[in-house]
């Protein structure tokens, strides 16, 4: 009993402080769990010691198999890392109550690599432990500790004693019951002379047994109807659940295929974008060129002109200056035979044209 109320104590702070490292204790703990399957603990109790035990295992598997290098299954399809982990740790918070299957839960979570050698394998193993659609059916007398509730802590003695009367009971109930039927044989039958008193208080006590039974009975039967229908209502949570993941997967899946769809439009847009800013500056470029080739032979043919201007008043200035010089020398020249006709010369016409020429 010392032992286990320390267990108490040691997962009770654990759970309070959000520990990394898990205590020794715990994890013995969890190894009886796989090995016995009783658990005295509710669910609620458990679910951040079973978080932090699955992280482990998934980090001890991500180092030598990533998620990104293992091959899509033909069955299962393109393995999703992160959305598996999330509907695992749904799953663990999803449960009010202990699943039936807590104890494979436990192998998987205390062992990960003994059967498996692939994170995708591991984990579709350990959700389908998780995929319980019915608790654990214990028995009345079977009592769970809630190790977040302290209130309850000044009467873990008692609890922790009818739980092990309740685990007694359970391991002693066949023998009882023959040794219940032994007693009844071994009664001595009443005597035909016995007082009435006698035989009315005999009677009175089987009437109040018979009513006692009677009342366990009618007790055992609502249990059970209600246990039926917590279950069926589990069951269509479930159900309604499954399909709004199912609903909420299409319509992210549709929303994402739009969003693809309208960024390859985007996309197209700024290439036609592009493409059009292109051309106007290929346009421009080329309406520069030409303009200035045209101002460039406009220019040349300006020039030209006044080249030819140039030289036509060249030519003209030289014409002019030949005429001057001719009239000069004929004029020279006529001046000369005047000055030998009065010296009774005669003109030469060889000279006259040799100083023309």
């Amino acid at each position: 009993m010392k032992a286990t109320c320390h267990l108490v104590r040691v997962l009770h702070f654990y759970t309070l402080d959000q520990g990394k490292i898990i205590p020794k204790e715990l994890k013995d703990y969890l190894q009886y769990v796989a090995i016995t399957g009783d658990n005295i603990f509710t669910w609620s109790s458990l679910k951040y010691l079973f978080h932090q035990m699955l992280r482990n295992a998934l980090v001890n598997f991500n180092g030598d198999c990533p998620p990104a290098e293992i091959p899509p299954c033909p069955q299962n399809g393109p393995f999703n890392y992160e959305r598996m982990k999330n509907l695992l740790q749904q799953r663990i918070d999803y449960f009010d109550v202990t699943p039936h299957n807590i104890q494979r839960f436990c192998e998987l979570l205390l062992e990960p690599r003994k059967n498996y050698s692939r994170v995708d394998k591991y984990m579709r193993a350990v959700e389908k432990s998780l995929w319980g659609y019915h608790e654990t059916d214990p028995e009345p007398k079977r009592i769970e500790i809630d190790v977040l509730d302290p209130t309850r802590w000044n009467h873990l003695e008692k609890d922790l004693e009818k739980l092990s009367k309740s685990n007694a009971e359970e391991d002693s109930a066949p023998s009882c019951s023959s040794q219940g039927g032994a007693q009844k044989t071994s009664h001595p039958q009443s005597d035909a002379n016995e007082q009435p008193k006698a035989k009315k208080i005999k009677k009175s006590k089987k009437v109040k047994k018979d009513k006692k039974e009677n009342k366990d009975k009618d007790k055992d039967k609502k249990d059970k109807d209600k246990k039926e229908k917590d279950k069926k209502a589990m069951d269509k949570n479930l159900k309604d659940k499954k399909e709004k993941d199912k609903k909420d997967m299409d319509k992210n899946l549709k929303d994402k295929k739009d969003m693809d769809k309208n960024f390859k439009d985007k996309k197209d847009m700024d290439k036609n974008l592009k493409d059009k800013k292109d051309m106007d500056k290929n346009f421009k470029g080329k309406k520069d060129k030409d303009k200035k080739d045209k101002d460039k032979n406009l220019k040349d043919k300006k020039d030209m002109n006044k080249n030819f201007k140039d030289k036509k008043d060249k030519d003209k200035n030289f014409k002019e200056k030949n005429k001057i010089c001719k009239d000069k020398i004929l004029k020279d020249k006529t001046y000369k035979d005047k000055k030998d006709k009065k010296k009774g010369e005669k003109p030469s016409s060889s000279c006259l044209y040799g100083d023309i020429l």
